[in-house]
């Protein structure tokens, strides 16, 4: 089944976005496209958290979630960070990690990517209804970074990936104000908390 094909109906079943992203970062390697690390950031406004991210790297079975609060919109991290980018209106932001050519992106990040062995790394934005934007990344450990066709793939994804995103984001928010007020919710019936942070 083409990668799009199963976010849009091979994922009825999942609540979790942060299992549909590890299952669609395996699909995308097996098809071809060699993404190493990829990440979604989210901002969530939860009544103690700003944001969330979900990372996924190479032979992980779980992504890695983690919260952010407030204050990290102040930070110098986060104003030079690709998110900031993204959120006032960047298209698209590509750095080529093993370059010497100047950077795009001044950022520790870079950095980190780099010591990771990561040679291409690409950020788009992942658009939800009434404006909201939020953020997908991807990176990877080939020689050469991205192929042009394998970029094109994962841009194709990005329309799928934003509205099956959204479903999980709004189902999480909702329970998040049921349990405010109304007090916990059956255990069953629980999400995982959506996962953006000062990096990306």
């Amino acid at each position: 089944m083409k990668t799009t094909d199963w976010l849009m109906r091979g994922t009825h079943d999942e609540p979790s976005i942060d299992k549909i992203f590890v299952e669609l970062c395996s699909r995308l390697r097996i098809a071809g496209v060699p993404v190493a690390r990829a990440s979604l950031h989210f901002r969530t406004h939860h009544p103690q958290w700003l944001g969330a991210r979900i990372i996924w790297r190479s032979g992980m079975r779980d992504a890695e979630i983690q919260t952010v609060g407030y204050h990290v919109a102040a930070t110098a991290e986060f104003l030079k960070s690709p998110l900031r980018a993204i959120i006032e209106g960047a298209h698209e932001i590509r750095q080529r990690l093993q370059s010497g050519a100047v950077e795009i992106l001044n950022h520790p990040l870079c950095e980190e990517l780099r010591a990771e062995g990561l040679t291409d790394y690409i950020a788009w934005p992942l658009d939800h209804t009434l404006g909201k934007r939020h953020l997908v990344t991807f990176a990877t450990d080939a020689a050469r970074g991205f192929a042009d066709d394998q970029i094109a793939v994962l841009a194709e994804i990005l329309p799928a990936l934003a509205l099956v995103s959204e479903i999980r984001l709004k189902n999480q928010l909702a329970r998040t104000l049921l349990e405010t007020y109304v007090g916990p919710l059956p255990a069953n019936k629980s999400l995982p908390a959506p996962p953006l942070a000062a990096a990306a």
